[in-house]
């Protein structure tokens, strides 16, 4: 599994994985990795097991693993800054966080780059964060475990080719390093898209791995992007038949059966993937595609009922960013404007009155709430709330220095600079969007072009959109209409 460009993107969503039947391999650290400061054999050798689990997507017992290196060695830096990276839990992170902070200075200098780099970016301080990186990356850089989560840290932050390097690099040291094969997987089948090279990998990844789920769950979610859900479905039941606890596999079940229009099918599904995993955060998740289908049958009450109810189990696991994003949802698809407003004025609070989540990810919510603002406000030609949501997002980009941040901010900016009729403009922004991310931002630009002349690139984008098959709320408030001729004309004309 990877999330890739499903849904949410960021860093700490590297922790989406399910649970496992087979024992990872036991092995030391291979020459040239960054050196693992501890004085426990037994906590070393768990920290080893724990990323073991991890390259195959085996979250659960990774972190079980992270948690009993800590324990053994309570001194042990890296175990703590593994789980308080890859735990669910905001208050077990931060005090994981703190743990590794206080005992970086003991450990080698790789560790404290590590830690400097992850921690940076969790509390939302980028720049930093990446020069961190960038220098543990010069002093180690043979050492694929580090090159793959630099790769795949780059490409959640849509960096992409950057991302790409390193995830070759990676494979140049092992080719057969099946963390790396899967990510560069989904690229692929991001890029172009090259779905018959992405395919080629995953089968190359399910040969080398027979018995591991998570190729052929990926296999299957990159088959959905290309459409053939049939195909889709069939590797997805491969992935529970090797586990049945599976839980990603259980869950894109059920998200071809949402975009295949079977609605009551698909809630099913989502109920049996919420029963899997006991990962709070990914239950929420679970269940916002629950509220989704609802929206897909026009049935925007019930919706509401259904957002509003894990809105509140958010607020109660003191996930505050999933709760505003509850909020942005529903704000999507209301037909009316301002009770549209209303619920982003509310997910706006939540955001600032977090204190328990971390930066980088309340940052990313308010982002994505000032997007969406932007956004509706064009819609209903608003031209000034698009300029004051613009200003709040170029403020906090240049605050957080995170390109999912700047990106959202460059959509905005694209949006306005389209109210006030700067075609040139408009486009100028909109590419610096990553745009083969988010469906409105492609919606967007295509009507940018269109407005500045380009019919060849304004339909490419349209086809694009309409071949897109990404199981989130965009699908069905811009690919679905798009197809039946029933799209919004965008921004209204100033």
């Amino acid at each position: 599994m990877s999330i890739g460009r499903r849904g949410a993107v960021s860093f700490a969503l590297l922790i989406l994985s399910m649970t496992a039947q087979a024992s990872p391999a036991k092995k030391g650290q291979a020459p040239g990795e960054v050196r693992l400061t501890t004085r426990s054999g037994e906590a070393r050798e768990l920290f080893l097991e724990g990323r073991s689990y991890r390259e195959n997507w085996r979250l659960p017992e990774a972190l079980q693993a992270w948690r009993s290196a800590a324990l053994k060695d309570p001194n042990f830096a890296m175990a703590h800054l593994f789980v308080s990276f890859y735990t669910p839990d905001p208050q077990e992170e931060v005090k994981a966080r703190t743990e590794a902070k206080r005992l970086a200075s003991r450990a080698s200098r790789g560790e404290q780059l590590m830690v400097q780099w992850y921690a940076g970016a969790k509390e939302g301080n980028f720049v930093p964060a990446i020069a961190a990186m960038n220098d543990v990356l010069e002093l180690y850089p043979r050492d694929k475990w580090l090159l793959f989560q630099a790769g795949r840290w780059l490409i959640l932050q849509r960096r992409w080719d950057k991302g790409q390097a390193l995830l070759e690099r990676a494979l140049a040291v092992d080719p057969n390093y099946t963390a790396a094969l899967n990510q560069i997987g989904y690229l692929y089948a991001n890029s172009g898209p090259q779905f018959e090279r992405s395919f080629k990998t995953f089968e190359h990844y399910a040969q080398i791995r027979p018995r591991e789920p998570n190729p052929q769950d990926s296999w299957a979610e990159v088959l959905r992007m290309a459409g053939e859900y049939q195909k889709s479905l069939e590797h997805y039941r491969k992935a529970l038949e090797i586990d049945p606890k599976f839980a990603s596999s259980q869950l894109g079940l059920a998200d071809n059966y949402a975009l295949l229009g079977d609605q009551t099918r698909a809630r099913a599904e989502y109920e049996k993937a919420i029963q899997m995993t006991g990962n709070q955060r990914d239950q929420i998740a679970y269940k916002n595609q629950i509220a989704l289908t609802y929206v897909r049958e026009g049935n925007y009450d019930q919706a509401d009922e259904h957002y509003l109810k894990v809105a509140g189990e958010a607020r109660t696991l003191g996930l505050a960013d999933l709760e505003a994003d509850c909020r942005r949802y529903m704000a999507m698809y209301q037909p009316d404007i301002d009770a549209a407003l209303k619920h982003l004025d509310e997910a706006e609070k939540i955001v600032h009155a977090n204190r328990s989540v971390d930066a980088e990810h309340m940052n990313l919510a308010l982002s994505r709430v000032l997007y969406v603002r932007a956004w509706r406000a064009a819609k209903a030609s608003r031209t000034s709330m698009i300029a004051e949501a613009t200003a709040k997002l170029e403020k906090l980009s240049k605050h957080s220095g995170s390109n999912l941040i700047r990106q959202n901010y460059e959509a905005a900016a694209g949006m306005l600079a389209l109210a006030h009729g700067k075609y040139p403009d408009a486009v100028a922004h909109l590419e610096e969007e990553d745009l083969y991310t988010h469906l409105i931002s492609m919606e967007q630009a295509a009507l940018a072009y269109e407005k500045n002349g380009n019919q060849r690139d304004a339909a490419r984008l349209r086809d694009m959109v309409k071949h897109s098959n990404i199981p989130g709320i965009e699908y069905v408030l811009v690919v679905a209409p798009m197809r039946s001729g029933n799209a919004m004309a965008g921004t209204s004309k100033p």
